[in-house]
């Protein structure tokens, strides 16, 4: 059997295919079929394969070329091939093992159809296992689709399929991205094994929920009575609760660990050290683990620029900002809103008019972060016209892009036009906040402020429940 490697080059493609007729085995070329199909790199080279497998008789016959070749289709964005060869096998070949394969395959390619994949499945009399759950949880956890999901966890509790670690780590996403936090704590409380997913997954969602006590408790007990040593998944979860608590100690704590366990040379945790240092006012060490990153990344940039920018050291900020695109890497929208307080900080408007024409050339303009930072700024430079423009070409304005309009106007003493624009806000279905009224009342006689607004200002409600 010749060997496939992963980086053969698609003009060598058709000559494996030539090389596969050659072969007087049926078994070898099946299972060098098998490995060509899986290393296909284009939806062309799939379709070769696919169409060598129907000429040389493998299909309908062959489950596993089938099963393979649905998997294959859909990562290149072809559900509806992948649905096809499903409906091609013969109906007493459809296994379990099959009926999974095509629920994945729609997952894979996004396709909202893995629900009525996995009911024509039971209503089949098709019998379920530890590998369909998984598959159709993942589609409801991506789709947030609650009701389903939880008519599912029924059905994996009353088949004793909650036993399963991967299933059990599988309700853990889910219930993360549709749940609440109770939901999330039960299973992993009732999971009798848990694997380093299992950890990483609920350290997560209590991290990206806010609930950093909860996030940093779960941590030191992954840490210590698990059996399971954090990885670089667990660190870079829990690096930014350190931040957001602004516990340099902590995440000094943290680092420590992981020089000890090698995860220094990960780029990500690196990324996250850079953070977290900024965020808790330690610069200098922020700039020396930015140093040591051996390999950096858009991500690495951002992160020393915008430590450095929320640390006020707007000076080195730019400094940053200038080394990066000296150095040819690409600027994000994450970068352009970073680098613009900076600018307007330093009062360098024209400078911002440049990061302006960055985001134009990198068609970045109508991200509403990077928007909402150009308005502010021509606001500060008293280019209310410019800003305007920005602000008309936002397609999905949130409340920051409304305030910070007006803004704009209020100082540029257009009170008018600023009065004009809280109505057009409340008339678009945005509910003017306390913001608002602050920056158009400090400019706006109150008697010109709508009424209906002025006895019902909107106020925001800070506080986080565990329910």
């Amino acid at each position: 059997m010749f060997s496939f490697s992963n980086n053969a080059s698609v003009k060598a493609f058709p000559h494996l295919l030539s090389t596969l007729s050659c072969k007087h085995s049926s078994f070898s070329t099946h299972g060098s079929l098998l490995s060509l199909i899986s290393n296909a790199k284009s939806l062309p080279q799939t379709k070769q394969s696919h169409a060598f497998a129907l000429l040389n008789g493998f299909l309908p016959q062959s489950i596993s070329l089938c099963a393979s070749l649905i998997l294959k289709y859909a990562t290149f964005h072809d559900p509806t091939t992948s649905i096809s060869l499903f409906q091609q096998t013969l109906p007493f070949s459809r296994s379990a093992f099959l009926w999974n394969t095509l629920i994945r395959a729609l997952s894979v390619a996004r396709v909202n159809d893995d629900f009525r994949t996995y009911n024509q499945m039971v209503k089949m009399g098709v019998r379920l296992d530890d590998h369909t759950f998984p598959f159709v949880l993942k589609a409801c956890a991506d789709n947030l689709s609650v009701q389903k999901g939880r008519e599912i966890h029924g059905v994996v509790f009353k088949l004793g399929f909650d036993s399963d670690v991967f299933v059990g780590n599988t309700l853990l996403l889910f219930y993360g991205n549709c749940g609440t936090l109770k939901d999330v704590k039960r299973v992993f409380d009732e999971m009798p094994e848990r694997d380093a997913v299992s950890w990483n997954s609920i350290i997560g969602v209590f991290s990206v929920r806010g609930f950093y006590a909860e996030a940093i408790h779960l941590f030191c007990e992954m840490n210590l009575r698990s059996g399971f040593r954090p990885n670089m998944v667990s660190v870079v979860s829990v690096l930014p609760v350190c931040a957001g608590l602004e516990d340099g100690v902590m995440g000094g704590q943290i680092h420590c660990y992981v020089v000890k366990t090698g995860l220094d040379s990960k780029v990500t945790v690196g990324n996250a050290l850079v953070d977290v240092y900024g965020k808790c006012g330690y610069v200098e060490d922020s700039r020396r683990v930015f140093d040591e990153i051996s390999e950096r990344n858009g991500v690495s940039w951002n992160a020393i620029i915008t430590s450095l920018a929320y640390l006020e050291r707007n000076d080195d900020a730019l400094e940053m900002f200038r080394l990066m695109i000296d150095g040819g890497v690409k600027p994000n929208s994450v970068t352009l809103s970073s680098t613009l307080p900076v600018l307007v900080e330093l009062k360098l408007f024209d400078s911002g008019k440049e990061i302006h024409g960055f985001s134009l050339r990198f068609g970045l303009e109508s991200d509403i972060f990077v928007a909402n930072a150009l308005i502010d700024m021509y606001a500060k430079s008293g280019r209310s016209l410019q800003a305007l423009n920005v602000f008309n070409q936002i397609g999905e304005k949130n409340i920051v892009s409304w305030n910070a309009m007006v803004a704009n106007l209020a100082q540029n003493r257009l009170e008018s036009a600023a009065v004009d624009l809280v109505r057009q806000m409340q008339a678009d279905g945005e509910i003017p906040n306390s913001v608002t009224f602050t920056k158009c009342s400090s400019s706006v006689c109150p008697n010109r402020i709508p009424s209906s607004w002025k006895r019902n200002p909107c106020k925001g409600n800070s506080h986080r429940v565990l329910s």
